[in-house]
């Protein structure tokens, strides 16, 4: 048959197995040409890069991290000294910020004994530090050749002075004391992991930081022995103190070196902030490395366990609002939430919860009679369904404070409605291993998880990293420039997830998070978008998720912002793309012409909003809720009259709109379309409000030449989102 000779004629590429047409010379996904014998590079067009397996990613990040920290252990046992991280040096910048702006924040954030440190801090290395578990830890043996701590005048000293701005010889605060200049050694009995046993929630102990969002993170992290073999590059103590932590901030893996001074009380030289049992230093250094990323242990405070899971396992990460009116009122809402909670279990997906927080109206003296504490982020380690109950295993990172209600250890009510057998399983869980010394520990039933907390984060990480493929690429978006978007080829059916992020704002409380949409198109044409069969809505995040399920082909990714249009400002965006079963290719490219975006806009409008007709002819579409501001549409589809379109969006709050005003006066010609107004939530803390208004006319050709076109112009930044463009 003609099939049968098509299919016979056709040859595979020996790159990436992409099954090519006969009178193609090179592949259509990644160029390799049809006579090569052997397996080239999947990535032969510049700029491309193809998905790799998320343990490749790690194996090689390992590899650079460990030549670094050798390479820096090496220098300092040249000098004869202990290493001091110049970029993150001990003192009160490290604590509280530049110029203390964070210090106060210390003290009202959520802590788990409640107020301001009785004592002050002091900076100290390993063989300084007290800890509970080692009470003869002064009677170590030195297992490695004595190094000193920097001391007077060196290069380190001046590095110091220069980022702490003291001048050479100064004395540090009673706050933030400097290492004494006394020789130390090392054998102190502190481990990084112990590799012997497995790392467990109950291990974590929060410290003086309301950072409990990263604890309840690391607590469900800590369950899985890859995951934090993935975090800790460095897993065992060094003399030196050279440390490599692995985050992913804002969607790109990122090593974090750091040195081996840890904050203490002054008084017990004990560690001040979080903690772990059993000596164990992963705790401490996770969230030393995050407090170096953004600038101080106080920007750590406040914020979800879904930002600690993105940050901690560069997994897709979703959350689910529970205080919602849909959840609240539809059975069938929180059935699919439920469902989705027991497979993503099932699936060893990490999953934590955020009580009392957002929507949440309960006073504080509500939370507190149930043994819960408000604004909290918590643990979810299990998912069970005991006969018709639905039940969680929640854990508290201050490793104290239990849930009183149902299912809690004295309602003996709840206990006795449960079979036998389901409730010898759960008491088992409370006393058995590490948990019979885990008084954070507790069960609760779904009904109430959604009474008294306010969302739930999942975070997809499958068990077996190396059926995932990753790949990371950053895009700028520019006014005045035409847009930047990706090139993806999928070479086999399979399921994606695509996330877009963006830098949070704990780097500077300047930082105003942009508004984040993707988009995915058909083809991958650079002068007119193609046909729209994926989007996501319009939300002020640290990142959005798109999930999809997509064929063989070329699409392309547009990854859009819009709030801070005006600004002239390029915005940096970063998007990750996994796939389940084959690699996938991913190429920046540019748009052919200034106009793609505003095709786009155009198009997204039209499939996502109600239609809604102005008058014979002419329609406009709206896209509001859910799409944190407005995009409005206008689609004149009169062959013969021009059309006179004003909007107006006064008495709209915490918007911005991206032509420099709320009302604009636009004259749109017969057969063509146009976006008249973009509005963008600006502070995605407060709430926004939209109110707008079309009125709309017909013009007699003789009127249109003595008008303006646009009001306000159509200045060069506007113009690619706001053209008015022809119909298909």
């Amino acid at each position: 048959s003609e099939s049968t000779k098509t299919k016979a004629s056709a040859w595979t590429c020996p790159a990436c197995t992409l099954i090519n047409q006969t009178e193609n010379a090179v592949c259509s996904a990644c160029d390799a040409p049809k006579s090569s014998g052997s397996a080239t590079s999947a990535v032969a067009h510049p700029g491309r890069q193809a998905s790799l397996a998320s343990a490749d990613v790690q194996r090689e990040a390992e590899l650079r991290a460990r030549e670094r920290v050798d390479e820096l252990r090496a220098l300092c046992r040249s000098a004869g000294e202990v290493f001091v991280d110049d970029e993150f040096p001990p003192g009160d910048r490290a604590l509280y910020g530049l110029g203390g702006r964070h210090r106060r924040r210390v003290a009202e954030e959520d802590q788990p004994d409640g107020g301001q440190l009785p004592c002050g801090i002091r900076w100290c290395r390993l063989e300084e530090i007290q800890h509970e578990d080692l009470p003869a830890w002064r009677s170590q043996p030195c297992q490695f050749p004595q190094l000193r701590s920097p001391a007077k005048l060196n290069l380190v000293d001046e590095m110091m002075n220069f980022f702490t701005g003291r001048t050479n010889g100064a004395a540090m605060s009673q706050e933030a004391d400097r290492p004494e200049a006394a020789p130390v050694t090392h054998g102190t009995g502190w481990i990084v992991v112990d590799e012997r046993a497995t790392a467990s929630a109950a291990d974590i102990r929060q410290g003086y930081l309301g950072d409990c969002w990263l604890l309840s993170a690391l607590a469900v992290v800590a369950e899985r022995r890859s995951m934090l073999r993935r975090i800790l590059l460095t897993r065992e103590v060094n003399p030196e103190g050279v440390y490599a932590v692995q985050l992913c901030i804002a969607g790109l893996w990122k090593t974090v070196y750091i040195d081996g001074f840890f904050p203490c009380r002054a008084d017990t030289r004990t560690l001040v902030y979080s903690h772990c049992r059993g000596a164990q230093l992963w705790v401490a250094l996770v969230e030393k490395a995050l407090a170096k990323e953004f600038g101080s242990y106080a920007a750590l405070t406040s914020g979800r366990s879904l930002e600690g899971l993105a940050i901690l396992t560069g997994a897709p990460c979703e959350s689910y609002e529970l205080q919602s009116d849909a959840v609240q009122s539809n059975q069938e809402e929180r059935e699919l939430i439920w469902a989705k909670l027991l497979s993503g279990a099932e699936r060893g997906c990490l999953i934590g919860a955020s009580c009392g927080a957002g929507r949440m109206t309960l006073p504080d003296e509500a939370y507190q009679a149930l043994g819960l504490y408000p604004r909290h982020a918590y643990s979810v380690l299990q998912v069970r369904s005991a006969g018709p109950h639905q039940l969680l295993l929640l854990r508290n990172p201050w490793g104290r404070g239990e849930w009183r209600g149902r299912f809690s250890p004295g309602h003996r009510a709840s206990w006795a409605e449960l079979e036998p057998q389901y409730r010898q399983e759960l008491t088992d869980v409370l006393s058995s291993g590490d948990h019979q010394q885990d008084s954070g520990l507790f069960w609760i039933g779904f009904d109430d998880l959604l009474a008294y907390f306010d969302s739930v984060d999942i975070a997809h990480c499958p068990l077996n990293e190396s059926e995932v493929h990753e790949v990371r690429l950053s895009c700028l978006l520019k006014p005045k420039e035409p847009l930047e978007v990706f090139a993806m080829t999928v070479l086999e059916r399979t399921a994606l997830d695509l996330v877009l992020y963006q830098p949070c704002n704990r780097y500077s409380d300047s930082i105003v998070l942009g508004d984040l949409c993707l988009v995915v198109c058909q083809g991958d044409n650079d002068l007119r978008p193609g046909r729209i069969i994926h989007q996501t809505q319009r939300y002020v995040r640290n990142f959005i998720m798109l999930s999809a399920v997509l064929d063989p082909g070329v699409y392309t990714v547009a990854c859009l912002s819009f709030n801070k249009w005006t600004l002239d400002k390029p915005v940096k965006l970063n998007l990750a793309v996994h796939s389940s079963q084959q690699p996938v290719l991913l190429e920046q490219m540019q748009c052919g012409s200034r106009h793609w975006l505003a095709e786009l806009v155009c198009k997204l409008a039209e499939k996502c909003a109600p239609r809604c007709q102005l008058r014979p002819g002419v329609d406009s579409y709206y896209l509001t809720t859910g799409w944190a501001g407005l995009i409005c549409v206008v689609v004149n589809r009169d062959p013969r009259q021009c059309m006179l379109v004003k909007c107006e969006c006064n008495g709209s709050e915490n918007v911005v709109s991206t032509r420099g005003a709320i009302e604009s006066t636009d004259i749109i010609p017969p057969l063509h379309r146009q976006v008249v107004m973009l509005l963008s939530q600006l502070e995605s803390s407060e709430r926004y409000s939209v109110h707008h208004r079309i009125v709309h006319q017909p013009l007699h050709p003789h009127h249109i030449s003595r008008m303006q076109m646009h009001v306000p112009p159509l200045t060069d930044e506007v113009s690619c989102l706001h053209a008015v463009l022809p119909l298909d």
